[in-house]
């Protein structure tokens, strides 16, 4: 079957109709007489499916966009929808190709639109080559409306390269000895030739480990791994990442005013980091919405006050330390507060922003959920961060199965980090990369575990295999090798996503 755009006729108008209709939410009421009107004057485009003569009887269309090319040499598309169904084939940026080639017929120079900031729509914009100039903000009840504009100094599309892989930090705060042995027991369950290597990029709360642990990270980073005790070289560290530890205040364990003395004390010593995370106030899901508004604002001016204090002056870029270093934390419970907070960042100069703001479950708020509402709030955040030209790091992913939900709901970030395989070895769980967790060691007498019979069967489905699960009498007695099974399964849906991505590039 195939898809033909063409200039809308009156027998169209019904169908366009009826498209618009579909699409209230984002475009609004497009009343009948706007489109007859723009049909008469030849700035509705449409996309028809089956076009050919022997298949005109199931012919239909697909998808509009309408337009208009003033005199002063812009053009502006006022809506544009494709029917969801055929989303992701081509046919948006064919109907914006078809009003490119309109308006540089009639002398136009810049094609510019507008559109509501909460919709995925403004990633496709990015995508096709549009940059966003600004945001406008209505009077009233009205959303605010990104604004976006792309020279036509060219005769096509040229779409922006696709997202950078995925990239895992393993996350790393505990002692010098569990680290050994941890990096120890991988590289010997391999023999030393493993395919890939799961402690390229780390992530580490420095102030909640001991200091001995900070100087064997260092000196790993540094290219010494002498000090990992491992019969063979282990090649150090691409890159290591310090977090603020803003989970500790969460659960309770200090005050964040405690937090931000010693944090800032510490950066100021500590500068062998690639990665410094600003300190940050996380809500939970008990707090009030009022609770929630002063933890955002009271991360965005603490993380203000550390530019200034460490000399990393994001306004200037003059500052003594490399702006580049930073991660702003973004948290919020609804769109307009993560987005708020994003654009915030890019203000001080900040480009690479985190998100902590998932619901939570346990005691003392301590799990994180990926509920429809977070999914909801991290797309809007992946907009406006393509928006800004920002990276996005996601912390705390605890199960693999996560990050497919991630890349299905059309979530890519840049980065982000899990110390979830390590969690759920600890309490006798096994993860694995497209199947749910399976209780497989007791951790209490209430807990009902799976039998061999349906471990096997998982991984012979899977086709998952490693040194760590081959003997399942030594996985369900040991921890350790429920812990490295773990990370192997994280390790392969990043390589999973990744390979999603080599095919789609």
């Amino acid at each position: 079957m195939g898809v033909e755009v063409r200039l809308a006729r009156k027998k169209d108008l019904k169908a366009v109709k009826k498209l618009a209709d579909g699409h209230r939410r984002e475009l609004g009421f497009v009343r009948l007489p706007t489109l007859q009107q723009a049909v008469n004057e030849r700035r509705i485009f449409v996309a028809i499916l089956n076009p050919s003569p022997a298949f005109r009887p199931s012919s239909r269309i697909i998808g509009f966009v309408h337009f208009r090319c003033c005199k002063d040499g812009h053009a502006t598309i006022y809506e544009i929808v494709v029917a969801p169904e055929w989303r992701g084939k081509g046919v948006g940026k064919a109907l914006v190709q078809a009003v490119i080639n309109e308006a540089k017929q009639r002398g136009c120079s810049v094609l510019r639109l507008k559109c509501p900031v909460d919709l995925p729509a403004n990633g496709f914009y990015h995508r096709l080559g549009f940059v966003r100039i600004g945001v406008e903000t209505p009077d009233g009840n009205r959303r605010p409306l990104a604004i976006w504009q792309l020279p036509l100094n060219s005769s096509s599309l040229v779409p922006r390269p696709a997202s950078p892989s995925w990239q895992f930090y393993v996350g790393l705060t505990s002692d010098a000895s569990q680290i050994r042995a941890l990096v120890r027991r991988f590289f010997e369950g391999y023999n030393f030739q493993p395919p890939f290597n799961p402690f390229e990029r780390i992530i580490i709360s420095p102030l909640f480990v001991e200091p001995s642990t900070l100087r064997l990270l260092k000196s790993w980073r540094e290219g010494d791994s002498s000090a990992l005790c491992c019969p063979s070289p282990v090649p150090r560290p691409a890159s290591l990442m310090f977090d603020s530890g803003g989970y500790q205040v969460q659960i309770g364990k200090l005050t964040y005013d405690a937090l931000c003395r010693q944090l800032r004390e510490l950066y100021g010593r500590e500068k062998w980091a690639d990665f410094y995370v600003l300190p940050d106030h996380v809500p939970t899901s008990r707090d009030s919405d009022r609770d929630v508004e002063r933890k955002i604002k009271e991360t965005l001016t603490m993380g203000e006050l550390f530019l200034r204090w460490l000399g990393w002056d994001g306004n200037t870029g003059h500052g003594t330390r490399n702006t580049k270093k930073v991660i702003g934390v973004v948290h919020g419970r609804t769109v307009d507060q993560v987005v708020f907070a994003a654009r915030k960042w890019h203000e001080l100069g900040v480009d690479y922003v985190a998100f902590g703001s998932f619901g939570t479950s346990g005691p003392n708020g301590s799990v994180n959920m990926l509920s429809e509402r977070a999914l909801k709030l991290l797309k809007a955040l992946v907009e406006e961060t393509a928006a800004n030209g920002q990276k996005l790091h996601i912390f705390g992913i605890g199960n693999p199965t996560y990050l497919l939900r991630l890349a299905e709901s059309g979530i890519e970030p840049t980065s982000f980090d899990s110390t979830g395989w390590w969690k759920a070895g600890g309490f006798g769980n096994l993860l694995f990369v497209k199947a749910p967790q399976l209780h497989f060691a007791r951790h209490s007498k209430s807990m009902k575990t799976a039998p061999l019979e349906k471990v096997r069967e998982v991984k012979e489905q899977l086709r998952h295999e490693c040194p760590f699960c081959h003997n399942l009498l030594a996985l369900k007695q040991f921890r350790w090798l429920r812990v490295l099974h773990n990370l192997v399964a994280f390790i392969e849906a990043v390589q999973n996503l990744n390979g999603r991505l080599d095919k789609a590039t």
